[in-house]
């Protein structure tokens, strides 16, 4: 594979009176790696809808090497012709099919006959397979395989298919579902591509995965281009500075010691692949949970909220046993869930932000009062930073992070005792984070035991008051908040078992 630099010059797009792209041009060297950053809104995905042709933009040009096009007139069909290559979020994949079935939906499954040619096919993406350097089988179901490899499917099926040979590769967000050892093995084998030519467009929200892997920086903010520059010399707070348009002095907000009571104590917790979890949470402490994929870890909470039983153990809230039967049953006791996927299990996608922010306080009434209801919602988007339009817009309509925000905002209405939130700023850019993480530190000062679960290690290690670390279903370590360190997490969270602790 040969990679090539591309550019844009003077592109400009607008959407029913927003300037969603204002007169941005910057430039790619080819076989780089190169992080294309911006808070939501900035225009990234804007950026990349029109280079893939999805959106034409109303004015600037588009080069990939020796190939010029008008921004206006490009189109999926030059993009493919050309050689750009993308990997969405959304793999794409289909999962009860093999490795190699998924990879033919690109190189083809047979001859013209009509005849599926399976050694051919096996064959063909075994080739595919060896170029992105995943030592997985071609007869393998992606169903079964971790979400790393998952990814790097679908990175080979499209440098495999196409029109043109494979010179861009652009990806948005590979591993924004993905904990620290798979995201980093995305990078590495990110990384030798670059190195054996194919240029990489990638679009992310961690920081740190920007400082590790890239040769250079874009960064995007409110439509416009803010800087191009390389990696060398660029540090955390000044990529958040670039991104935000501001200095955050400080991601993390600060803790606070407490002698509190405990408010929540879990021993011998057994629920899915979780097999014997013990740990407390005081009285405005937040404890952050952390481990591998698999680990269990995701399973404690859907278990306490009562949306998995619990097989053995036993929960203590305020001093009283608690064996949830429902989700309704944690709610009652005081308990607010916050799922990993918002967008699938916790908000109502058509719905308005008011109804939304009303889904969980409205049961509790027997009386809906549309006036007040808005009234509230309006205090709340205020109260949270919530950057919506209208209250009454669909939740759809928002970012992921003022999304997340929302779904916050809801279960903190409730007069409750433990808020469990499971990856809350998966998917959320820095200035969003930082909103999260101080209301979650707000939280457990107006005294809330928090638990917040996360395959970011870095971000249990700033947030979190103290760590407890799974691995194989079982607690392997904890620590207080300086002790227990990114490394020190990663150590315990991906060390042999009989070793971790």
């Amino acid at each position: 594979m040969t990679g090539t630099g591309f550019s844009l010059h003077g592109v400009t797009k607008r959407y029913a009176g927003t300037t969603a792209l204002d007169d941005v041009s910057f430039e790619v060297g080819p076989g780089t790696f190169h992080a294309l950053l911006g808070g939501n809104g900035s225009g990234k995905s804007t950026a990349i809808k029109v280079l893939a042709g999805v959106e034409n933009a109303e004015s600037g040009e588009v080069r990939l090497g020796d190939h010029r096009i008008d921004a206006s007139h490009l189109s999926p069909r030059w993009s493919d012709e050309v050689g750009i290559r993308f990997v969405h979020q959304d793999l794409g994949l289909l999962e009860p099919l093999t490795v190699a079935e998924n990879i033919a939906m690109t190189t083809g499954y047979g001859d013209r006959a009509g005849l599926v040619r399976w050694r051919e096919v096996r064959r063909a993406a075994q080739v595919a397979l060896d170029r992105i350097g995943l030592d997985v089988s071609p007869a393998a179901l992606v169903a079964e395989l971790r979400p790393a490899q998952r990814t790097l499917v679908a990175i080979a099926r499209c440098l495999t298919g196409g029109a043109g040979a494979a010179s861009l590769l652009v990806l948005d967000e590979p591993t924004a579902s993905l904990p620290d050892e798979e995201a980093t093995h995305l990078l590495e084998r990110l990384q030798a591509l670059t190195r054996s030519g194919t240029t990489v467009l990638y679009v992310t929200h961690r920081l740190d995965e920007v400082l590790r892997a890239a040769d250079a920086v874009t960064v995007l903010r409110d439509g416009r281009h803010v800087e191009t520059r390389p990696r060398d010399g660029l540090d955390h707070d000044t990529l958040v500075e670039l991104i935000v348009g501001r200095a955050i002095e400080s991601l993390y907000p600060d803790a606070h010691d407490t002698a509190e009571e405990p408010v929540l104590e879990v021993s011998g917790l057994r629920a899915g692949p979780a097999r014997d979890v013990s740990f407390t949470v005081r009285r405005g402490e937040v404890v952050g949970i952390g481990g591998a994929v698999g680990s269990g870890r995701s399973s404690v909470l859907r278990a306490l909220f009562g949306d998995l039983p619990a097989e053995a153990g036993s929960i203590v809230v305020g001093g009283e046993a608690f064996r949830p039967a429902s989700p309704g049953d944690a709610i009652e006791a005081g308990l607010a869930y916050v799922p990993e996927d918002r967008g699938r299990d916790a908000g109502f996608a058509t719905a308005s932000v008011s109804l939304n922010l009303a889904a969980v306080s409205s049961r509790r009434s027997q009386w809906l009062s549309l006036r007040r209801e808005r009234q509230e919602a309006r205090r709340d988007v205020e109260e949270f930073g919530v950057r919506v339009a209208s209250v009454l817009a669909p939740f759809r309509s928002m970012s992921g992070g003022n999304q997340q925000k929302t779904v916050l905002a809801r279960w903190l209405r409730l007069d409750g005792r433990v808020l469990l939130l499971d990856e809350p700023t998966q998917g959320v850019d820095v200035g969003a984070r930082a909103d999260i993480y101080r209301v979650i530190r707000a939280a457990a000062d107006e005294g809330l035991a928090v638990v917040v679960v996360s395959s970011d290690f870095e971000e249990l290690a700033g947030l979190a008051d103290r760590v407890v670390v799974m691995a194989a279903g079982r607690v392997v370590g904890e620590a207080p908040r300086g002790v227990a360190t990114r490394d020190w997490i990663a150590q315990r969270a991906l060390a042999p078992t009989e070793a971790a602790a």
